[in-house]
């Protein structure tokens, strides 16, 4: 037995068995050593502090548990030093009140809520510009007034627009430069320099629209009488592209009509880029035919927004549609209503019911600044407007006569021919002159604070003259709409002071240095000039206000200086009986006298002569065609018949 533990064989196997045995011991205790050297240098404290423990004295020997639990240990990942945290770019996208308080902001869109947690306006942010110049971000409106509650949903992503040519590029520029700072001349609104610029990047329609004006502005240039029959205007490049781009625009506007939901704002902003271009062409017709329609659709969605009304600066109408386009689109209404011969349109009453309560938000004191100023007379104005019309279509449905004595007419002692009003009417007369007064009280709080200025704005100055203009020739139409024409005599030094800063107005305004001709969206200057030779039967004064429509080759809206002037010139003409009297054509033209011949004859009573009631002109209607030149004017006359009629027509051709 013991020779067989004793065998060779035997012994080499014990020997390797101990061999491998030490070998596993060394190795366990070289990764034993690697491992402490690691924990003491990189390990946590609490590895540490149990080495620790280890190394005291009292274990003269690691057991083999320990050594288990220090292989275990040693097989954890290494702990990696802390990394420094990846530094974190400056946020720069903050609104802009943000920005001037000096404090972060939250950067929601379209309004922070710091902004509107604490009340105060929140006035957007900045828009890039990439290296091109072109913005690679869409524009955030306004803050609105109030959650948008239309059942007509409002298309809130535009789709982004095609790159443009370098040719559309150049109309573009010449839009941006030229056009839209002219088209709001006195007024200048965030119409044109903002919200039509901005949607060219979003709406196809609107480009090409706004590329269409820019090539028409720049065919007509230079061109004193751009719509006459022999000129060369089919054979103009530029008039060629204009055709085409607002053909275009025509067709995506037809597209749009048909999408669901409807993009009521950029129905809108289409709309009145193509009573523009009709405009400027001299389409008057067609241009008419836009503005109702844009009326149509104006009514509509007011009706549905019950809120959609603002006067406040940089409001936005829910639903994203600026008040800047209400305003506009009002304004040419007035324009067609108390101009042209066409149908008036009906206001609604849901949108009237609107019109009306915003004047309960109309400050007493004074205006926060020209833009509400003039937005609350824009929304008055055209009240005033369609009540005035309404009158005169009293008149004309008087024509053919009727029972004597008429109800609806009264007479004063002298004969003269008075509207009885309806009670409706009444009513909104009493409104009309309380709101009138009301907005007068606050713009002469806001008009002394801007003319006391150390540094006053020179544009500021010129809206303040013609907002000015504009209240006063609303406030005669006014006290005047139901009695005779003669009523308006009382209120000749009125109408000297609106001469007087319509003659201020237009000496002062960019186009008056211009001999070429100019096309403004609001009709301000025209429009008051054409009041004054209307309505005052002051012969000096009358002379003076057509002396300025002769001297300036210009447009407002469908108003022309050149129609209007030939018109005045007939109206004058009858009113003094001299209309078609040989040599009567000196001065400023047929039909009307010359300061040095014909009013020399009336030296000593040119003052105190104004023709009687019976061969004033009143209610006059229009219809016109300013690319051929030609047009028609109807009007009444106070007549008291034996066959119970007070009014007769007339008719006049006017060629020009």
């Amino acid at each position: 037995m013991l020779s067989l533990f004793t065998s060779p064989a035997i012994l080499f196997l014990v020997s390797m068995w101990l061999h491998h045995e030490e070998k596993k011991r060394n190795t366990e205790d070289m990764i034993y050593d690697i491992n402490v050297k690691r924990v003491m240098k990189n390990g946590s404290r609490r590895e540490q502090k149990f080495l620790e423990y280890l190394k005291e004295p009292k274990i003269a020997r690691i057991s083999p548990k320990d050594k288990q639990i220090m292989v275990a240990i040693s097989k954890t990942p290494p702990m990696q030093p802390p990394q420094p945290a990846p530094p974190r770019k400056k946020s720069r996208g903050g609104c802009r009140t943000c920005k001037l308080r000096r404090v972060k902001c939250d950067e929601t869109k379209p309004f922070c809520h710091r902004c509107t947690d604490l009340h105060i306006h929140c006035a957007g942010y900045v828009v890039n510009h990439g290296k091109d110049g072109t913005r690679n971000v869409f524009p955030i409106l306004p803050k609105g007034e109030a959650p948008a509650s239309s059942p007509m949903r409002i298309a809130l992503e535009p789709k982004p627009a095609n790159p443009l040519t370098s040719q559309e590029g150049q109309y573009l520029n010449i839009f941006r430069q030229t056009t839209a700072p002219i088209l709001a001349e006195y007024l200048d609104t965030a119409l044109w320099n903002r919200i039509i610029l901005q949607a060219t990047e979003q709406t196809l329609p609107i480009k090409h629209s706004v590329i269409a004006l820019g090539a028409l502005h720049k065919a007509l240039d230079g061109d004193s009488y751009p719509h006459e029959a022999h000129n060369k205007l089919h054979q103009n490049i530029h008039y060629r592209f204009a055709l085409q781009q607002y053909g275009k625009a025509l067709r995506l506007t037809r597209e749009a009509c048909s999408e669901n939901p409807v993009d009521t704002r950029v129905l809108l902003i289409s709309c009145l880029l193509s009573i523009c271009f009709e405009c400027i062409h001299g389409s008057s017709a067609i241009a008419v035919a836009h503005i109702q329609s844009g009326i149509k659709m104006l009514n509509e969605f007011c009706s549905q927004n019950h809120r959609s009304i603002s006067t406040a600066e940089r409001q936005a109408l829910p639903g994203f549609l600026e008040d800047e386009v209400l305003s506009i689109l009002a304004q040419l209404d007035s324009d067609i209503t108390g101009f042209y011969d066409t149908t008036v349109l009906d206001m609604h009453p849901l949108v009237e019911s609107a019109v009306m309560a915003i004047f309960d938000q109309m400050p007493v004191d004074t205006f926060e600044s020209l833009t509400s100023a003039r937005k609350y007379l824009d929304l008055l104005l055209r009240g005033i407007g369609w009540l005035v019309t309404s009158c005169n279509e009293r008149r004309w449905a008087l024509l053919n006569g009727g029972t004597t004595p008429n109800p609806e007419v009264n007479t004063d002692a002298n004969g003269n021919v008075g509207l009885t009003p309806t009670p409706s009417q009444l009513a909104r007369f009493q409104a009309f002159q309380t709101l009138l007064q009301q907005w007068l009280r606050a713009f002469q709080g806001l008009k002394h604070t801007s003319q006391q200025s150390l540094d006053p704005d020179p544009g500021a100055l010129l809206a303040i003259t013609a907002l000015s203009l504009r209240v006063i020739c609303a406030s005669i139409s006014l006290n005047c709409c139901f009695g005779p024409e003669t009523a308006y005599d009382a209120f000749i030094p009125d109408f000297e002071e609106a001469l007087r800063l319509a003659e201020t107005l237009h000496a002062g305004g960019p186009s008056s240095k211009s001999v070429r001709p100019t096309f403004v969206t609001t009709s301000i200057l025209i429009r008051s000039l054409y009041f004054v030779v209307l309505k005052c039967r002051s012969l000096d004064l009358r002379v003076r206000a057509i002396g300025i429509l002769e001297s300036m080759p210009r447009r407002e809206g469908i108003w022309d200086a050149g129609f209007i002037c030939k018109v005045a010139r007939v109206v004058v003409g009858i009113e003094e009986g001299r209309e078609g009297e040989e040599g009567f054509e000196c001065g400023y033209g047929c039909g009307v006298p010359g300061r040095d011949e014909w009013c020399e004859s009336f030296e000593e009573e040119k003052h105190l002569y104004l023709p009687p009631e019976s061969r004033r002109v009143t209610s006059v209607k229009t219809c016109f065609d300013l690319y051929k030149r030609v047009g028609n004017m109807r009007f009444l006359q106070a007549v008291n018949g034996e066959d119970g009629r007070r009014f007769v027509a007339g008719e006049r051709d006017i060629i020009w």
